[in-house]
C-alpha cells in the first residue's frame, strides 16, 4: 500500500519534492496558505489581473546552475524547462558599484555538462506545477500550518481554519520563516535579519527616449555590482529574450516594518509602481551605479520588495515523521545564487533515496542527514564568506579583499560549490566479503554520497570471520540493497583467486575468464567506473622500484592470469577501467599477505628458536595497509561530483595506479617488527645456502611448512580454538627470491592522494593480530 506524503509549501522546491516522492509511488498532497478568493479580490479592488505567488515572492530571475539543472533531470522535468525562454550564462562578473574593475567568476569556456541559465521564476514554477498537475498531484490552498502533531504510525498537519490532515510524512518547504520548523523544532534560532532588497523585472529593447533601449551591460551574463563601503549590491541578469531583471540589495536599510511574521517571506508586487521605481533609481543612482542600471530599475514594470534573512544552521534536518526542504531548512544569504538550486537538490536526494529505502522513512531521513549537511553548511558558509568580502568597510579594506577575491576566484572557482553536486550512487563490490571487499564496503559507509550498496561474494558474512565492525558494516541497511530496475554507477571487482601454485585452467578459470566475463557486462551496463584489484607481482624484477609503465614479467602464476585478464579488459569498448596493482598487503582481516610470516613470529616464540629465513634481509617485500587500498579503490575511480578525486574521465583503455606506502620494506625491516612482538632472534641464510636450497626448493617449502604448522596447531589448540583461517603455510612461489619493489607515488601525484599509514609499523600489525584474538582465531598471550 502506498504511503500518503503532505508537503507543507507550494512554491518550486514544494513542487519539485512533490514530484520526486510522486515518482517514487507515494500518494502526495501540496498544502500551501495561498487564499485564491483573496487573491482575486485584491485584485478586483486594484483593477489588475489576480497573481497567485504559492506563499512565496514572485520575483525576477532566478540562476539556475549545473547542480539544479542534474536535478531537474533527475526528477525528469529538465527537457520541459528547456523548451521555456531562458538565458544562457555566458559568464557571471563582480564589479564595483559603478561597473569598474571586473572579476570573472566563470565563463561559459569551462566544459559543464550543462549551461547555467537564467529563467524567470514565475515561468520555471508554472512549469514544475504544470508536471505535477499532469502527475495528478493535489494541490490545496487556503490551508495555513499552526502546528504538527506526531504519532509512531503518523502525523498529523493541524491548519488554521480548524482543519486536520494525516499522513506517514510530511516535508516541509514553507520558506525561511518555516512554521513546519518551528513545530519540530521550537528552540531553534530564528532567522536573522541581513537586508532588505527589492527585485525587478524589466521589457528588453524598449526605447526609453534620448535614443536609447532598455537593455543590461552584461546582457548573456551576470552582474554582480558591489560597494564594497556600505555592501549594498545589484545582481543583474536577462531571464530571455524580452525579459530582463535586477536585485537591488540594500543592506544598511532597516527591516520592513508594521509586517506579521507569517507575511514576512509573501511580499506583493509595489502597486504604485511609477513612484516606487523612480525612488529606488535615485537610491541607486546615489550609489554611484551607472546609469544603464539606473534607467533599468527606473523603467522596470514590476518590483517586489522582500527582506533577506540568514538561517542559523541546523543540527538535524528531519525530527521524527517530518522533514525540512529548502528555504525551511538551509536558507541563507543569495550571494552564490543557490537557494533554489540546493532546494531542488534536496528533493532529488530525498527522492533517491525513497527509491533506495522505500519502506524505511528513518533510514532515507538519516542517511538524507548525512548526505545532504556537508553539502548545504559549505554552500551556506560560502555565501556568508562571500557576502562578508563583498562589504569592507574602509577603502583600503576594500581593496585588499577585492585582491583577496580575484587570487580566491582564480584558484577555487567561486568556493567550487555553484556546479558542484554530489549525487547519490550505487555501487557493486564483487568479492566484498573477503579481506579488501570488507574494508571497501565499511570505508563506503562513511561516504555520504553512496546510497546502497551491493556485495556479491562466494562466501557468506556469517562463516567470513568478521570482526563487530564489519559484521555492523554488512548489518548496514545499505548493504545487500537496491531497488528493482536501479543500475550501479561504480562496480569494485575484488573476485579473484588469491591461492598460489595451482593449475593453469584454473587461474583461467577464476581469473581471467571471471573479471572478462564482469567486464564486458559493466561496459554493457555503461558504468561510470569498473575498478580491478591486481597485483605488483607482475613487475620484472630492477633495483628501481617498478612503476606503473616498468617492464612486465609475472613471477606468480596467479599474477601471469591477472595479467592476461588486465589486458582483456583494456579490450573491452566503453568499458571505464581503472586498474590498481598492489604491494603486499597487510591489515585487519588479512589470511595470506603478511600474516603467515607474522604467524610464524609466534610459532619460533613457542619453539624458543630464532626464526631463519631464505635470502637476505635486502630481499624488497613492498607494503601497503588495506585501509589505504579501500580509500584509494574509491578516490581514483570515482568523479568528484560523485564524492570522489576524480576530476576528468576514465580515458580510453582505462588506467593502472600501483599501490605502494612510503616504507620500501624488505625482509630485515619485516623481521624487526616481529622480532619486537614476539621477543625473538631473526636471520637469513644468505645467498650461497639459499641458492643451494632453490635446486631443491619443493623439498625445503614442505620440510618448513611441515616444522612450523604442528607447533601453530598446538599453539591454537592450547587456547580453545578449534577452528582458525591462519597458518604459517607459505607457499612455494614466495619463498623465491622475487623482489615487490614497488613505486606507489603516480596516485598521489594524480589526485592528490595520501596514504594514511605511509610505513609498515609494528602498531598496526599488533592491531591485526589483536583484532584476530577478539574474534577468537589466534590465541591469546603470544605477543610479548
Amino acid at each position: 500500500m502506498s504511503l500518503d506524503v503532505i508537503v507543507i509549501g507550494g512554491g518550486p522546491v514544494g513542487a519539485c519534492a512533490a514530484l520526486s516522492l510522486k515518482n517514487q509511488g507515494f500518494n502526495v498532497t501540496i498544502y500551501d496558505k495561498l487564499n485564491v478568493v483573496e487573491a482575486i479580490d485584491e485584485a478586483k479592488a486594484e483593477s489588475r489581473l489576480p497573481e497567485f505567488n504559492f506563499g512565496e515572492v514572485q520575483g525576477g530571475a532566478l540562476s539556475i546552475y549545473t547542480n539544479g539543472l542534474l536535478s531537474l533531470d533527475r526528477l525528469g522535468i529538465l527537457n520541459d524547462i528547456l523548451d521555456c525562454p531562458h538565458q544562457v550564462m555566458s559568464d557571471a562578473t563582480i564589479m564595483k558599484i559603478d561597473g569598474s574593475d571586473p572579476v570573472v567568476r566563470f565563463s561559459s569556456s569551462e566544459k559543464l555538462q550543462y549551461a547555467p541559465f537564467h529563467i524567470l521564476r514565475s515561468v520555471i514554477h508554472a512549469k514544475i506545477m504544470e508536471a505535477c498537475s499532469h502527475q495528478k498531484i493535489k494541490f490545496i490552498t487556503s490551508k495555513k500550518v499552526i502546528d504538527l502533531e506526531q504519532s509512531e504510525e503518523k502525523v498529523t498537519c493541524i491548519f488554521a481554519d480548524g482543519t486536520k490532515a494525516v499522513a506517514d510524512f510530511v516535508v516541509g518547504t514553507d520558506g525561511i520563516h518555516s512554521t513546519t520548523r518551528r513545530a519540530i523544532f521550537p528552540n531553534a534560532a530564528k532567522p536573522v535579519f541581513w537586508s532588505t532588497g527589492y527585485i525587478g523585472v524589466f521589457d528588453r529593447g524598449i526605447s526609453i527616449g534620448d535614443g536609447k533601449t532598455l537593455e543590461l551591460e552584461k546582457s548573456t551574463g551576470s552582474g554582480i555590482y558591489a560597494d564594497a563601503i556600505t555592501g549594498n549590491i545589484i545582481y543583474t541578469a536577462n531571464c530571455n529574450s524580452k525579459v530582463g531583471s535586477w536585485f537591488v540589495i540594500q543592506v544598511d536599510a532597516k527591516q520592513t516594518e508594521n509586517v506579521s511574521e507569517e507575511d514576512l517571506d509573501s511580499w506583493r508586487p509595489h502597486t504604485d509602481l511609477p513612484k516606487e521605481s523612480k525612488r529606488l533609481a535615485n537610491v541607486i543612482k546615489g550609489w554611484g551605479a551607472s546609469s544603464n542600471l539606473v534607467d533599468c530599475v527606473a523603467n522596470a514594470k514590476r518590483i517586489t520588495p522582500l527582506n533577506i534573512y540568514d538561517l542559523p544552521d541546523l543540527p538535524a534536518l528531519h525530527k521524527g515523521r517530518v522533514i525540512l526542504l529548502g528555504d525551511a531548512a538551509h536558507g541563507t544569504i543569495p550571494a552564490l545564487g543557490q537557494g533554489f538550486c540546493s532546494g531542488i537538490e534536496d528533493a532529488a536526494v530525498l527522492g533517491e533515496l525513497f527509491a533506495e529505502f522505500p519502506d524505511d522513512y528513518k533510514t532515507v531521513f538519516k542517511l538524507f542527514d548525512q548526505v545532504r549537511i556537508p553539502r548545504i553548511r559549505a554552500i551556506t558558509k560560502g555565501s556568508r564568506d562571500i557576502s562578508g568580502r563583498l562589504k569592507a568597510g574602509s577603502p583600503f579594506t576594500a581593496e585588499i579583499g577585492r585582491a583577496l577575491m580575484k587570487v580566491i576566484l582564480s584558484v577555487k572557482r567561486f568556493i567550487g560549490v555553484p556546479d558542484a553536486i554530489v549525487t547519490m550512487v550505487r555501487v557493486l563490490v564483487l568479492g566484498g566479503v573477503g579481506f579488501v571487499g570488507r574494508h571497501v564496503v565499511a570505508h563506503l559507509l562513511t561516504i555520504a554520497s553512496v546510497s546502497a550498496i551491493r556485495v556479491a561474494d562466494k562466501a557468506l558474512p556469517a562463516t567470513a570471520y568478521l570482526n563487530a565492525k564489519h559484521k555492523d558494516a554488512f548489518a548496514d541497511p545499505k548493504v545487500f540493497t537496491r531497488a528493482d530496475g536501479q543500475e550501479f554507477d561504480y562496480v569494485f571487482q575484488l573476485a579473484s583467486e588469491s591461492k598460489y601454485s595451482l593449475a593453469d585452467d584454473v587461474y583461467e578459470e577464476r581469473i581471467t575468464a571471471l573479471w572478462t566475463l564482469i567486464g564486458k557486462e559493466a561496459a554493457s551496463r555503461k558504468v561510470k567506473g569498473f575498478a580491478v584489484l591486481s597485483t605488483a607481482q607482475v613487475y620484472a624484477y630492477d633495483k628501481k622500484p617498478a612503476n606503473e609503465s616498468s617492464k612486465l614479467k609475472p613471477w606468480t602464476n596467479n599474477a601471469k592470469f591477472k595479467l592476461k585478464a588486465e589486458e582483456n579488459l583494456r579490450a573491452i569498448e566503453g568499458l571505464n577501467l581503472v586498474v590498481f596493482r598492489v604491494a603486499a598487503m597487510y591489515g585487519v582481516g588479512d589470511v595470506s599477505n603478511i600474516t603467515p610470516r607474522i604467524i610464524m613470529g609466534a610459532v619460533y616464540r613457542q619453539l624458543n628458536e630464532e626464526m631463519k629465513l631464505l635470502w637476505t634481509k635486502d630481499l624488497k617485500i613492498n607494503t601497503v595497509h588495506v585501509t589505504d587500498v579501500a580509500r584509494a579503490l574509491w578516490s581514483a575511480t570515482v568523479a568528484e561530483a560523485d564524492g570522489g578525486l576524480r576530476k576528468t574521465p576514465i580515458p580510453l583503455k582505462g588506467e593502472v595506479y600501483n599501490l605502494c606506502d612510503k616504507s620500501d620494506s624488505d625482509q630485515g625491516s619485516i623481521n624487526e617488527v616481529i622480532k619486537s612482538i614476539f621477543g625473538i632472534e631473526t636471520g637469513f641464510s644468505g645467498t650461497i645456502i639459499s641458492q643451494f636450497a632453490k635446486l631443491n626448493l619443493e623439498s625445503i617449502t614442505e620440510d618448513v611448512n611441515e616444522k612450523h604448522l604442528e607447533p601453530w596447531a598446538q599453539l591454537c589448540k592450547n587456547g580453545g580454538i578449534l577452528s582458525t583461517p591462519l597458518t604459517p603455510y607459505l607457499d612455494e612461489e614466495l619463498l623465491r627470491d622475487n623482489t615487490l619493489n614497488v613505486d606507489g607515488s603516480l596516485i598521489e601525484k594524480t589526485f592528490g592522494f595520501e596514504y594514511s599509514v605511509p610505513k609498515f609499523n609494528e602498531e598496526k600489525v599488533r592491531e591485526t593480530i589483536a583484532d584476530f584474538e577478539a574474534i577468537g582465531v589466534w590465541p591469546k598471550g603470544t605477543m610479548k
